[in-house]
């Protein structure tokens, strides 16, 4: 199962660092201060290529653009507020 790792606060940015669910890999997740979600892993990083709107931001509320590591640091972290 996916798990949090660690997590990390600064200004502006929280990230966290996330168990793969299929292997020993862990990846990034990061939310800034204006709501913009990214994750590090394959799965967000293609669902991004294959989007129409690949430049714009994933943001809080993009569900459907989320990869199951966002949606696992929402669920834990963010009062399971996507």
């Amino acid at each position: 199962s996916i798990m949090i790792i660690s997590e990390r606060q600064s200004e502006g940015l929280d990230t966290y660092e996330v168990s793969s669910q299929s292997s020993n890999d862990s990846y990034i997740v990061a939310i800034d201060e204006d709501n913009a979600c990214f994750c590090s892993c394959p799965d967000f990083i293609y669902r991004r290529s294959r989007d129409e709107h690949k430049y714009k931001e994933v943001c809080v509320g993009d569900t459907d653009r989320y990869c199951k590591h966002l949606l696992e640091v929402f669920k834990s972290f963010k009062g399971g507020a996507v």
